[in-house]
């Protein structure tokens, strides 16, 4: 697949300035680059080019690459340099050096013809012949595709082999799954198609559907764009289960989307209604219809949704995936809190009037009996998420404004409940950790973040029999990307550039390190069925899609 052409401030003179002022830049295989497009000696037609090296000798779509060899002149308009015969973007060149950008991988090794009309075909004529020997590695011939440069006029062109093949790897890249922006960058909320559904902007949280993995929700929380709408995966469509629903009071916003695991695979929606009044729905239950699918599945429910909590400040909630109990956390009071025990107050359930009252610094005439404190972080106004571990051992909760961190609370299985958390990755002042925002890959809480966002764990089959199997990835929106953590805190960089490496921000496509671009990513998933991260890209009001080529 073709990179797509990167549409930000970030472009290829402005890459290559960045290569003109550094003196050399190393490559994967040890060899300098030497400044390119500076000096050298213009191409010489009346002597032969020769290719004696390139670097790296293996890689994806979208690298930079330096070929070495001599008589390449300083043009780069006449000069071309393909790989398996598809042709490079060739930058700059200062004679004996060409510094480019590798293409596509081919379908096959193809022969260029450089000196071909549109009416005819020639002979490839070269200083390396095919009986010459070549020291090739050992890897599936599938897989290797030879490099070859050519230089001068349309027609009369010379032209060179370099003596390896070049070797095509897997890497991960980002691509564009949906969403359109016009020349006003107006927000468009509509139905349709994916080249016809307009864009997402505050794509706040996303949430794979248990009963149908095809289908990812997302809740929009902003000005005219709140609702919860689905994305259809498999047929590539939008549609909208409610927007700006006259069931939430003025402001409307919905924060959260998530399922709860009683086999019942019903809704939960959470609501972050900003005032401080009682009469506000917390978290609303949609009834799923498990004869229908999709949108219709919860339509009706959705007209008239349970109120299962009324409150206000509420970021999110979460079904324990053992005990199917729920937990929801508090902006107002920092605070994570376990729902009612149905099978303890059974008079509660089907209550139409919401089955919990809660009041601003966690007042309420059900506080003592029906609502649990599991844990709070000891100041008011902290906004944050929380994410279950799919075994329900612990919950990492992403802490969003303040100093960005993650935290990291274990279940205690004898209680049903979470314990005390402490900070997993950088670190905060209420907990007497100091730390602060930035942008660091590090151990635990020398890693640093800047307004972390969503997170979503997944399984590395490399921690097989380990006593925890997934890795934990979470869109760092101040910083433009996405980092992961291992079980043991080791916090790296997984997709784009992150602060301080050059332009860190806008909107590009291609090799999720070095080249793909992020603008304030928001929400974040993984697809089983695709074996691939799906990122709500708020600034840039598209879905992008993490996958492995």
């Amino acid at each position: 697949m073709l990179m797509n052409k990167i549409k930000t401030r970030f472009s290829i003179r402005t890459m290559l300035f960045g290569l003109l002022a550094c003196s050399m830049l190393s490559c994967s295989d040890d060899l300098d680059i030497q400044i390119v497009g500076i000096t050298g000696e213009p191409h010489d037609p009346s002597k032969p080019i020769e290719v004696t090296d390139y670097s790296p000798k293996e890689g994806t779509a979208g690298q930079q690459m330096v070929v070495y060899g001599k008589n390449f002149g300083t043009d780069p308009s006449i000069i071309k340099v393909t790989v398996g015969g598809t042709e490079a973007v060739v930058v700059s060149a200062n004679g004996e050096a060409i510094y480019c950008l590798l293409p596509a991988k081919s379908e096959s090794d193809v022969e260029p013809e450089f000196n071909a009309s549109e009416d005819e075909e020639e002979e490839y004529s070269g200083t390396v012949s095919q009986d010459e020997p070549t020291d090739e590695p050992e890897v599936d011939d599938s897989e290797l595709r030879s490099v070859y440069v050519a230089v001068g006029p349309q027609g009369a062109m010379q032209s060179a082999k370099a003596p390896q093949s070049f070797i095509y790897t897997k890497a991960w890249k980002v691509r564009t799954l949906v969403g359109t922006v016009n020349e006003k960058n107006e927000n468009i909320w509509k139905d349709g198609p994916f080249d016809d559904c307009g864009n997402f902007w505050k794509a706040e949280n996303f949430c794979i559907d248990p009963v149908n993995p095809n289908h990812l929700w997302i809740s929009g929380d902003g000005p005219g764009d709140t609702g919860v709408r689905l994305v259809d995966l498999e047929n590539e469509t939008v549609t909208t289960l409610f927007k700006d629903p006259e069931f939430i009071p003025y402001p409307q916003r919905i924060r959260w989307v998530d399922f709860t695991c009683d086999g019942e695979n019903n809704m939960l929606v959470a609501l972050d209604s900003w005032q401080a009044d009682i009469e506000r729905p917390g978290v609303l239950l949609l009834k799923r219809d498990p004869s229908k699918e999709g949108i219709e599945a919860f339509a009706e429910s959705a007209k008239n949704p349970f109120v299962l909590i009324k409150s206000f400040f509420l970021n999110g909630v979460v079904a324990h995936p053992v005990s199917n109990s729920l937990f929801f956390n508090c902006f107002s009071t920092t605070g994570v809190y376990k729902f009612p025990d149905h099978t303890k107050f059974p008079e509660l359930k089907g209550n139409p009037k919401g089955i919990y009252h809660f009041m601003e610094q966690g007042q309420s005439a059900y506080q003592a009996q029906h609502c649990q404190m599991c844990y709070s972080f000891g100041e008011s106004n902290w906004e944050f998420v929380m994410h279950m571990h799919p075994t329900g051992k612990y919950m990492i909760g992403v802490h969003i404004n303040h100093v960005g961190f993650l935290s990291k609370a274990f279940y205690n299985d004898a209680e049903d409940t979470f314990v005390q958390p402490g900070a997993f990755v950088n670190s905060q002042g209420s907990m007497g950790l100091g730390g602060y925002n930035g942008y660091e890959d590090g151990v635990g809480l020398n890693a640093r973040l800047n307004y972390p966002r969503e997170g979503v764990f997944v399984y590395n089959p490399e921690y097989a029999g380990q006593e925890d199997e997934y890795d934990f990835y979470f869109t760092d929106c101040n910083n433009h990307c996405v980092r992961k953590v291992t079980p043991q805190g080791i916090v790296t960089t997984f997709a784009g550039r992150g602060s301080g490496v050059g332009n860190v921000w806008g909107f590009g496509d291609g090799l999720a390190r070095g080249e793909a671009l992020f603008n304030r990513p928001y929400g974040i998933t993984y697809s089983k069925t695709r074996g691939t991260f799906l990122v709500g890209d708020i600034n840039n009001k598209r879905i992008r899609e993490i996958y492995y080529e």
